[in-house]
């Protein structure tokens, strides 16, 4: 698995990919903000610098192979997936729909780290109704120490949760365009921002040289769709640690580097068979 070719450092994100699938299946998604909207989900976890994939769990339904741990789907998924980087101080990132108090102090007991936007109206999110104005915070800690629930009033109320991070602000690289002075961001929602978007980012570059077709079948275009998977994961290696190249070039040079050697040992097999395979 991908998790074998490379090891990442602190930062960790978890997401939900939706591979694009109009035919019939009973386990299809429907989710708006994707640019697929239908399609199969993966539920996958990645290296937050360089996107490279670490593992996925491909979503079918009651037969999903989480472990249960009485989280609910959501929190036995953040369970589950992160299981080879328990215990050794890693950093995760989550959207709201994975966050909760008690997932978050199950992770902080296995020396895991956890940080991410939470809906106020997720069990046991303390009430906080303090009416804010524009750059005020207001937090609540649990009784272990464990967790911090963050509210800050920006263009709207925005709520946080995380075992990472203080009721802090930071100055940020943008500038308010009366003043010129540097905008002040709370520091948890600056670190949550470089992780958001980043699974769709992933999306949008492995959908412009796929090697996807139309097809009903949807065990073809998932076992194409993991095959586009790695290859993004080869062209993250090669980013970090070779030249720089554009995904579509290097896309193209795999393909042809496959051929030749393919062409090769089929040659050295014999012509016709190998003629009789390529038109196969």
């Amino acid at each position: 698995m991908f998790k074998e070719t490379f090891y990442p450092y602190e930062k960790l994100c978890l997401d939900e990919s939706l591979m694009l699938f109009k035919g019939h299946l009973k386990v299809k998604q429907h989710i708006p903000a994707k640019g697929s909207m239908f399609g199969i989900k993966i539920f996958i976890i990645f290296y937050w610098k360089t996107n490279y994939i670490l593992d996925f769990i491909i979503y079918v339904g009651a037969q999903t192979g989480i472990d249960n741990h009485g989280m609910g789907v959501s929190g036995n998924t953040v369970a589950t997936l992160p299981q080879t980087y328990l215990e050794k101080g890693h950093t995760l990132f989550v959207n709201n729909w994975y966050t909760s108090p008690d997932l978050f102090c199950w992770l902080y007991d296995r020396a895991t780290n956890t940080c991410g936007a939470v809906r106020q109206t997720r069990k046991e999110v303390p009430a906080m109704e303090d009416k804010l104005k524009k750059g005020e915070i207001t937090s609540r800690s649990s009784e272990s120490g464990k967790v911090i629930v963050l509210k800050w009033h920006d263009k709207k109320e925005v709520w946080m949760l995380s075992t990472y991070h203080k009721a802090e602000m930071h100055l940020t690289s943008k500038r308010d365009r009366k003043s010129g002075d540097q905008k002040m961001r709370l520091s948890v929602v600056i670190d949550y921002n470089k992780s958001a978007g980043l699974v769709d980012q992933s999306d949008m570059l492995i959908k412009t040289v796929d090697n996807t077709w139309k097809s009903s079948k949807w065990h073809r275009k998932l076992f194409l769709h993991i095959l586009d998977t790695a290859i993004f994961n080869a062209f993250c290696l090669y980013q970090k640690y070779g030249t720089k190249m554009k995904y579509k070039k290097f896309h193209f040079n795999v393909i042809r580097e496959s051929f030749a050697t393919f062409y090769i040992n089929c040659k050295r097999a014999g012509g016709a068979k190998c003629q009789e395979y390529l038109q196969d």
